[in-house]
């Protein structure tokens, strides 16, 4: 499972700019951010909407995947 964070530009095809992979028990693969080369100017902002998104979820009663590997 992943999240993916996706910029358009301009109206043309949205490009993924980032991807998100939660940790997997099973097969014993970490958890882990791969940010395109071109992204690394908003590396901040894709950082930032990480955290928002995982409080947002751990509130509202979920248990992160990422910590709970951890």
């Amino acid at each position: 499972m992943s999240l993916s964070w996706h910029l358009d530009v301009d109206g043309a095809q949205p490009m993924t700019v980032a991807k998100y992979y939660w940790a997997n028990i099973l097969s014993g693969k970490k958890a882990r951010l791969e940010v395109d080369a071109s992204a690394l100017d908003i590396l901040d902002l894709i950082v930032i909407t990480w955290i928002y998104m995982e409080k947002t979820y751990r509130d509202q009663g979920g248990v992160s995947v990422a910590s709970a590997a951890a």
